[in-house]
Parts: C-alpha cells; structure tokens; sequence
C-alpha cells in the first residue's frame, strides 16, 4: 500500500534532511573547533588570524536557533576601541552553541568556547565570520582577555594565568596589527 504524500509530510521530510545535515555539519565542526584548542598560539599568531580585535562591554546575550535552525548564541558589545576590522559603536556577533539552559530540546554546547555575562569587559579577538555568520575567539578562550578593574590600573587576564595592564595589552595588540602585511 503506498501512502499519500501530503504537503505537511512532505515539510516535514525536508526539515528532518535540513536538521540531518545541521547535524552533521555541527558535528564535524566540533571536532575541529576541539583540534584547534589543543595547541596554544601567540599572541602574534592570534592577531594574525583575527578578522576583528575590541575592547568593549557585554551588554547583552540571547541563545536560540538561527535562520538554518542551528543553536546559536547572539553577544552584544558596546565598544569602546576598535583595534582591527569595521568601527562600530555596537558589535554583534554570532557563536555555536547555546549558553542557556535550552527549552526546545536542544543540547549543543561546545567545550572550550568562552562564555559571556552582561557587564563583562573584555579584549576579543574573533575570528573572520564563516559563511553562516558564526564566529569564535582565536584560540577558542584564548582570544578573549577579561579586564579586572579591582585594581589601581586596568588588568586583564591572560589565558596563561597571568596578569597585564589594560593598556599595555591594546598597545601590544595595535603594535602587532601594524605590523601586519
């Protein structure tokens, strides 16, 4: 007996190949994402591969399903510096994964990709957007320096456990950007 294909089964035949291969194209980035945690970069090495570097403030945060259906979460910054890429008063940017608790069922979270408050201050060097608007820190924690302002002077932390000022790490940073080819 064969069986009608009705419009709705038909829908929902396409949005089960469309979330087989999210899935799969999830999956093999993971495990990319994994691979480049396991060495540590330069600083340098960071710069170089970083389409944007700010200095700013997280002012908001919001996970979900982006247009393709894939876990996503939106970080807002206002910046205060702009060291590499567009000058914008505002950045948005778009990262794998959720860091909420989802209530629609979903449970990516990838290991090693930082997470963000509101009222964070940070240094990000992100890299280039992909094709669907993603991006991540160079060096996935590596690439976000949060600023301490406990302190006399600004600090930031670096993924190394150390400290440095503030102003001393966005010098360095703009120092290695003009030095660039």
């Amino acid at each position: 007996m064969q069986v009608p294909k009705s419009p709705s089964f038909v829908r929902l035949t396409a949005a089960a190949i469309r979330f087989a291969i999210a899935t799969a194209i999830l999956l093999l980035s993971v495990s990319s994402l994994h691979a480049l945690s396991l060495r540590s970069m330069t600083l340098a090495e960071q710069v170089s591969e970083a389409g944007r570097i700010v200095h700013g403030v997280v002012v908001e945060t919001s996970s979900g399903r982006d247009e393709s259906g894939i876990s996503a979460t939106w970080i807002t910054v206002a910046v205060a510096r702009t060291v590499k890429g567009r000058s914008e008063s505002h950045l948005v940017f778009k990262q794998l994964g959720r860091s909420d608790r989802p209530t629609d069922g979903s449970l990516l979270h990838v290991a090693d990709l930082p997470d963000y408050r509101v009222g964070d201050e940070v240094v990000l060097l992100l890299r280039p957007e992909s094709r669907r608007g993603f991006t991540s820190p160079v060096g996935m924690g590596d690439g976000v320096f949060r600023v301490d302002r406990t302190t006399v002077s600004a600090r930031v932390r670096d993924p190394g456990g150390g400290t440095k000022a503030l102003e001393a790490l966005l010098a360095e940073l703009e120092s290695l950007v003009k030095g660039q080819p």
